[in-house]
């Protein structure tokens, strides 16, 4: 474990240390790296906090334990995560923790030798939440011409099948800041920002009720300086959405949420 003792912000994709909520290594098996975590006090803590969580601590498995280069470029594909009932409906949601990360075969050979999936688990004296996130590192000349070819490919086919609680239909432009988004800059819109700005519309629009579970799915680059739309429907306990831009998908999400 020596080798990890000084966590690298630049390992978890972080340009700032304070911006680094993996505060050591707390165990290595086959296989496996754990982490101690910290969420800060100045986050009002949610769900969205620990899918980034799990993001920095596989991009930090990836680099350590996978051996892939720092200048990679890395793109998000899907992540998840549910947690537990009991967490859920606990007054506060733990700040801090263990974070378990194991690299899961695919179980296809149909997808690229470039992705890379993953599986985490949260536990904090009890288990707190379990995960899943693919993301594909690719060189930087390879991500170049990948940038440079379209923008998705799928069409708009959502149908709403029951009556929803609420229905949203927000332009990501309005997104009020986070600044874990600002840490570094990117070419495109993060797909973390998608991740909170969800859980924002949830807490607004659904204040009775705290997101348990949250999974999203990126067909393709959201750009920054083009309109983007995202359109939410929520019935009494699990809504589904998605992102648009240029007529295209470029995210599906789905997720279920619970009174408290």
């Amino acid at each position: 474990m020596s080798e990890f003792s000084a966590l690298s912000p630049e390992s978890a994709h972080k340009q700032n240390r304070e911006n680094l909520w993996l505060r050591e290594v707390s165990g290595q098996e086959e296989g496996a790296l754990s982490f101690l975590f910290k969420v800060p006090e100045s986050v009002d803590i949610g769900v969205a906090d620990y899918i980034e969580v799990q993001r920095q601590a596989t991009h930090t498995f990836a680099h350590s334990i996978l051996s892939i280069p720092l200048n990679y470029a890395s793109i998000m594909r899907n992540t998840s995560i549910e947690l537990t009932s009991s967490v859920t409906q606990a007054r506060h949601l733990p700040r801090e923790g263990i974070v378990t990360v194991k690299e899961q075969s695919t179980g296809t050979q149909s997808i690229s030798k470039t992705d890379k999936n993953f599986v985490t688990l949260f536990e904090a004296g009890k288990r707190i939440a379990g995960g899943n996130i693919m993301g594909r590192y690719l060189p930087q000349n390879v991500y170049k011409r990948l940038r440079s070819s379209l923008i998705g490919t799928q069409h708009i086919t959502d149908v709403i099948s029951a009556e929803p609680l609420v229905e949203v239909n927000a332009s990501l432009g309005e997104f009020s800041g986070n600044p874990m988004l600002d840490d570094h800059e990117v070419d495109h819109l993060p797909g973390m920002a998608v991740v909170w700005f969800v859980e924002e519309i949830l807490r607004r629009d659904v204040p009775s009720a705290r997101l348990q579970s949250l999974s999203i799915n990126f067909s393709g680059f959201i750009e920054k300086h083009y309109p983007s739309r995202l359109n939410l429907s929520a019935s009494s306990d699990e809504f589904h959405g998605s992102v648009a831009q240029h007529g295209r998908m470029c995210t599906k999400f789905s997720g279920s949420f619970i009174p408290y």
